[in-house]
């Protein structure tokens, strides 16, 4: 993946750039034509014996965002290409690429209607679409704030996206630190659907002013007023103003260092980055001094690193052409812009480039104004040479005709290897790995996998088993890697995660396998194996969905089957194996002898094994028994299976079979193969089907 290529010529080729500036590097092989080649190859065997030269050679294309308004703030929308200059740390680039972008949506000040005419909107992007983070600070947004951000960001996402627009959702809690509950996609009904799943909870514990806060207990007899004079300290013990305050900042290092690591990430996304930020803002008190006779950089400005740490997140944010929209969460009596976080707010929004939008109840006009300020823009590509060095670039971009300003980015920065990816940044790139159906920067290998639910209680009630195609991995992956198994639940949010880290080298050629048990409660879940090289990040990843049921208050219930093959020796990946016993005890086979097939085919004549569970309530119920047979999909028919209970155990509830299988003498076609769990006294029963084809 990032190794170069070694070449007999050089030139220049255009590449289509990619969403993910973390791995988007494309390295090209540039030759001249055949012709040329061999005629030089000719030429250098006659004239000397020495080797040709060789050059190694990394050609990217680099994509620009460009804002051009005129002296009015209208934006201009009839440019080409030649009316753009652009220097790349000073030296002039020749253009090779060239897009339009202008979306259309309703706005009072959008261009007249003859200027859109004559600039469709691309029904295929080629180049940088619009890219909008949806960011919900919970840690500074009252409960009500909250409610009403999420009313804003829905509104915005039913009214104000374009098909070509990109959508990602980032949240900072309190305990939940920073969240990417899913990155850039425009798959947006699951961005939707995590946005509707924003509740009162989220915003629980959220930092309130210092010294607001600690008036409003005064007013309410909560606190004594022990201050006095500037000692701040009684009895050698903080007052409750310096202890409330001391919370405060210490909630606002933890902001700062989470939101410092996400600017860092977004460096190596490419094009401009607009973050609609829901917050009240970091408190000003903390920020800003409210008694006159202590100077800035004086010892006594007590506020001087947390300002410091703020600006120069602010500046990061800048240079990683992330431009913020801030919309005030806070009641409108929250106090003065100095006290409160408006002030921390106006700040960011200034040193990005971005607006102060004001209180979030008035979200429809803000929306409206965000439109006319990022929906008409133009994108420039030029080629570069670029090297794995993280190394800024400074970037300035010039219109030739007169009465025009333009906006864009003040530099980029040189992609980085993925060994010295940032901890969010790894993080970023595995979830966009486990979630999303076209990774970004690559195609990973698909394995198979199967996530089960097999019990009405919440322990160890959801098992993830998989079978690793040991070679491919070797030859997509490499030998060093790292396996992580992860369950997300219906908002994308991690339920459950375990990682261990693996020398392929040392596994063999055949299969390996894995087994990962979680304790959740009832709900939707998709279960995720990625295995990714700790030097590249080219990785493997298996998935797939399961619900875990209600339990039912009467009745029998049959687990869908965990189908096992004969693997005398258990080649299983020892992280992911869980202890013997415990298997043995829950699921009553032995993985030293036998392992997971996630085959989708039988042979007549054939055995299988499985695992089943069935659980049950209600007095009536005495005993139950297992049958199986198979259902011939195009004919109707239902053939028995000979089925062997080899093992069986009784729980409360719960009844679990190891089960020997025969599979009998049929027709080659599609069938279902069904599981029928009964109570022959009280006639109750419940069925489970898998599909299968019968070789």
């Amino acid at each position: 993946m990032r190794s170069f290529a070694t070449l007999r010529m050089t030139g220049r080729t255009k590449s289509p750039g990619t969403r993910w500036a973390l791995a988007m590097t494309l390295w090209a092989g540039l030759s001249a034509p055949a012709p040329f080649m061999a005629s030089a190859s000719a030429a250098q065997q006659a004239v000397s014996p020495q080797k040709p030269l060789r050059h190694e050679v990394a050609v990217t294309l680099k994509l620009i965002q460009a804002y051009v308004t005129d002296k009015a703030g209208k934006p201009v929308l009839d440019l080409t290409k030649d009316d753009f200059i652009l220097t790349d740390d000073g030296k002039e680039q020749i253009l090779t690429e060239f897009e339009k972008h202008v979306l259309t949506l309703p706005s009072p000040e959008a261009p007249p209607a003859e200027k859109l005419a004559v600039t469709p909107l691309p029904r295929d992007v080629k180049l940088l679409n619009r890219k909008v983070i949806l960011f919900f600070d919970f840690g500074h947004s009252t409960p009500q704030g909250v409610m009403k951000a999420r009313e804003a960001a829905l509104h915005f996402l039913d009214t104000s996206l374009m098909p070509t627009d990109q959508v990602a959702l980032v949240s900072y809690g309190l305990i939940s630190r920073l969240k990417v509950h899913e990155w850039l996609t425009a798959e947006r009904p699951r961005i939707r659907r995590l946005v509707e799943g924003i509740g009162l909870r989220d915003s629980l514990g959220y930092v309130e002013d210092a010294d607001e806060a600690y008036q409003r207990s005064i007013d309410a007899g909560g606190f004594q007023d022990v201050r006095t004079g500037d000692a701040g300290i009684v009895g050698g013990k903080a007052s409750p103003s310096q202890s409330t305050q001391s919370d405060a900042r210490f909630q606002a290092r933890n902001f700062i260092s989470r939101l410092t690591a996400l600017a860092q990430a977004l460096r190596y996304e490419p094009g401009r980055k607009v973050i609609v930020l829901f917050s009240s803002g970091v408190p000003g008190s903390l920020f800003y001094n409210i008694d006159p006779s202590v100077l800035i950089g004086s010892k006594r400005d007590m506020n001087a690193d947390l300002r410091g740490a703020y600006e120069d997140l602010c500046g990061l944010l800048a240079t990683s052409n992330a431009v913020v929209y801030p919309m005030d969460t806070a009641p409108a009596s929250a106090g003065s812009d100095t006290q409160t976080g408006r002030a921390t707010l106006m700040r960011m929004a200034v040193v990005t480039g971005g607006r102060f939008m004001g209180d979030v109840y008035n979200y429809e006009e803000h929306f409206q104004q965000i439109q006319t300020l990022t929906a008409y823009y133009y994108v420039l590509g030029y080629s570069i040479d670029e090297r794995w060095d993280g190394r800024y670039h400074k970037i300035k971009v010039g219109v030739k005709r007169p009465g025009c300003e333009v906006q864009t980015q003040a530099g980029y920065f040189n992609p980085k290897s993925f060994s010295d990816y940032a901890v969010l940044e790894k993080r970023i790139h595995l979830v966009d790995l486990a979630l999303s159906g076209k990774p970004i920067g690559q195609v990973p290998l698909r394995f198979p996998m199967t996530v089960l639910p097999l019990s009405p209680g919440r322990e160890n009630n959801l098992y993830l088993a998989a079978e690793i195609p040991v070679a491919k991995v070797r030859e997509r992956v490499g030998n060093k890697a790292e396996v992580t198994g992860l369950v997300f639940d219906d908002r994308d949010e991690v339920v459950a995660e375990q990682r261990s880290e693996e020398d392929f080298a040392t596994v063999p050629d055949e299969s390996a396998f894995i087994l990962f048990r979680a304790s959740v409660p009832p709900g939707r879940y998709r279960g995720r194996f990625v295995i990714r090289s700790l030097e590249t990040g080219a990785a493997a990843v298996a998935g797939a969905t399961a619900l875990v049921p209600l339990p039912k208050d009467t009745g029998i219930r049959i687990y869908p089957p965990l189908f096992l093959k004969a693997d005398r020796g258990g080649r299983y990946l020892k992280a992911f194996l869980p202890k013997a016993p415990a298997v043995t005890e829950i699921l009553l086979f032995d993985p030293l002898q036998y392992a997971p097939r996630l085959e989708t085919t039988l042979r007549k004549n054939g055995e299988v094994w499985a695992a089943v569970r069935c659980s049950f309530a209600g007095p009536a119920i005495k005993e139950i028994r297992l049958t199986a047979f198979l259902y011939d999909k195009q004919t109707g028919a239902q053939i028995p299976v000979p089925l062997t209970v080899l093992a069986a155990k009784d729980g409360a509830g719960l009844k679990t079979f190891f089960v020997g299988i025969k599979i009998p003498e049929v027709e080659a076609g599609e069938y279902r193969f069904c599981f029928l769990a009964e109570d022959p006294a009280s006639g109750l029963s419940a069925m489970e089907v898998v599909d299968f084809t019968v070789e």
